[in-house]
């Protein structure tokens, strides 16, 4: 089992090395790419043979309503999770008919002495469709025996918090001093995110100056809503967030009180921070005390949205999430003034936790279904169409197709498409159903994965044991 642990560079003097037990530690964030033939040593066909897979892809599969997608996926999930929404990253890349697959993760630094798993799997997924519903229904599973897993880990000491230097190109561990901006001299910080000023010239002090200066300032966003909507790491997980406003100024890099009482620019140019933050670093006040969210200047007080992807909700039109908007999570619907709905019937006014589905277009209006030529004669008689859940419906009877039994009707539906159904009612053979369309691998392969997700975790965490 490969164990990959990062830990401060300034405490390496090569790239990465081999301890005595055989653990590989980096100085660098973690970045790494797996394929099948790397994990497990086999090849995508040999995975679809050995699992039997049904292509959703080849017509005779979908038709006779029994068909399959593939994917191969990774996450990193802290090692004590109870939930797949704790995950920082998470990819799945559909590999029904692919001959090959490459996972990649760049530059990924978890929060700092959080021990961490990164997983790759196959995940299978069937569809069956249902006469009574008249819908396709997926299952998931995750074979265990395509299941490989890493540990990572990535550590600044107390008192420091981890940036990158620009000029060195590198991450660094700097010591760190938590501060506020009291920019309405109250006392109280105006400032959303936890806040520190960094030892940028690493003279061993955070000084005074530094607390004044934007450039040396970092700050450290909560992390990891859970399923409660609780953040897992509500004071941040001691890196400091690289944010940018495109739409705001950033016209100087620095600014000098005066006398005054007003900032003056005195270096021209940008300097990556925007000039309101520059200003704004002018009324900082340590807020050391390691009380939670104190928020209050320590000469007081003797304590946006995450990137996460919980998808959320909002009905087009109410009672169906089918063709909804899709928020990444629920933050996000929040900002844009929708709250969660009361009940789990989705509303065009509040949002319920789920992706929205994306409809199976045939038509939009009756009129986008074509005319049927498929009774005696090539009479449309008695056959009326309609679209319905944007596909395309047919019922009625042949005015001048008779039949005895529903054998004399044999072969009509199929002439139309699959899915449809001819019956003899009353010595005239009738047509109703919709036409049948392949499953769409467009819903949210994590909800499938999240109904399996807890044996599968157990099976992962058995392997650290």
């Amino acid at each position: 089992m490969k164990k990959i642990i990062l830990i401060p560079i300034l405490l390496l003097l090569a790239l990465s090395f081999v301890s005595a037990d055989g653990t590989v530690i980096y100085k660098e964030p973690y970045s790494d790419s797996f394929s099948t033939e790397s994990e497990l040593g086999k090849s995508l066909n040999t995975i679809r043979t050995e699992l039997g897979v049904k292509s959703c892809y080849v017509d005779a599969n979908w038709e006779a309503k029994n068909c399959d997608y593939l994917y191969y996926c990774y996450m990193i999930l802290p090692s004590t999770s109870n939930s797949i929404l704790d995950a920082l990253l998470k990819e799945c890349q559909e590999v029904t008919d692919a001959t090959t697959v490459s996972l990649k993760i760049n530059q990924f630094i978890p929060p700092k002495g959080v021990l961490y798993y990164v997983t790759t799997f196959i995940t299978k997924v069937n569809y069956q469709y249902s006469d009574a519903t008249s819908k396709w229904i997926p299952t998931a599973s995750i074979p265990t025996q395509y299941i490989k897993a890493h540990s990572i880990r990535s550590v600044c000491p107390e008192g420091q918090m981890l940036d990158f230097d620009m000029n060195a190109g590198e991450y660094k561990c700097y010591i760190a001093k938590r501060i506020c901006l009291d920019t309405m001299n109250t006392g109280l910080c105006t400032n959303v995110y936890t806040l520190w000023a960094l030892d940028k010239n690493e003279d061993g002090v955070v000084s005074e100056l530094e607390t004044k200066t934007g450039s040396c300032l970092c700050a450290d966003r909560p992390l990891d809503v859970n399923s409660d909507g609780i953040y897992e790491y509500p004071h941040g997980d001691g890196i400091c967030d690289s944010v940018k406003d495109l739409e705001a100024n950033d016209e100087c890099s620095k600014y000098t009180l005066q006398a005054d009482g007003n900032l003056k620019c005195t270096t021209l140019g940008p300097n990556g921070l925007a000039d309101e933050w520059d200003k704004a670093s002018w009324y900082s006040c340590y807020d050391d005390v390691l009380s939670p969210n104190s928020k209050i200047c320590d000469d007081i007080d003797s304590a946006l949205c995450s990137t996460s992807y919980n998808p959320v909700c909002v009905a087009v039109t109410d009672g169906t999430i089918i063709g909804g908007k899709t928020y990444p999570n629920d933050c996000f619907a929040k900002s844009k003034g929708f709250s969660e709905c009361s009940t789990t019937i989705p509303s065009t006014s509040c949002y319920i936790k789920t992706a929205c589905e994306p409809p199976i277009v045939q038509c939009y209006v009756q009129e986008d279904c074509p005319d049927l030529n498929v009774c005696l004669g090539g009479s449309t008689a008695g056959i009326s169409k309609m679209c319905l859940d944007y596909r395309c419906s047919y019922t009625g009877a042949c005015g001048n197709l008779a039949c005895n039994s529903n054998a004399d009707c044999a072969g009509l539906a199929e002439n139309i498409c699959v899915g449809m159904v001819a019956e003899c009612q009353g010595g005239v053979c009738t047509l109703s159903g919709s036409c049948l369309q392949p499953p769409q691998p467009k819903f949210s392969i994590w909800e499938l994965i999240a109904q399996v997700w807890a044996n599968f975790w157990g099976w992962v965490k058995g392997l650290f044991t």
